[in-house]
């Protein structure tokens, strides 16, 4: 996870996936989870360890919330002409590598920047959401915007 160049992702993206699809672009995006860092946070907190509980109790609800999904805090989102991808970073074993898969022709997909931030919002035919934030700052996450805007 050294390299976050836009070639280092598409390769790394390239050699996780079980596919021949070509990787056009792969970026690490954050799972979107406001909610529960939020409520992870006020416990934290509630409990006793002040702005350090804070900080932990935030970092619980996001970690929680994202394995709730099948997926880990950050994922390697990859691109191909037909889906989506998320791949799941290391997890000892406890999460499928595959986090998740998206078909670009049935999937909703809006993109959104807002500033430094860049977020990715699916939806699946069956109504199943998800939110992913990634930054306009780096190369590798504008490829990923740049093919799903299109």
């Amino acid at each position: 996870m050294g390299d976050n160049s836009v070639d280092a992702l598409v390769a790394e993206a390239t050699q996780r996936i079980d596919s021949t699809e070509e990787v056009l672009a792969a970026g690490r995006f954050q799972v979107q989870s406001v909610g529960a860092a939020v409520g992870g946070g006020l416990i934290g907190s509630t409990l006793g360890g002040g702005s350090t509980g804070n900080v932990i109790g935030l970092m619980a609800g996001e970690k929680a919330y994202a394995e709730s999904r099948g997926l880990t805090e950050q994922v390697l989102v990859a691109v191909t002409a037909t889906h989506v991808l998320l791949l799941n970073g290391d997890t000892a074993d406890r999460l499928p590598h595959l986090g998740a898969a998206f078909d670009r022709s049935t999937c909703k997909i809006n993109v959104k920047s807002f500033g430094p931030i860049l977020s990715l919002h699916f939806e699946d035919p069956e109504g199943h959401k998800l939110k992913l934030n990634g930054s306009t700052l780096v190369k590798a996450d504008r490829a990923v915007e740049a093919l799903l805007r299109t």
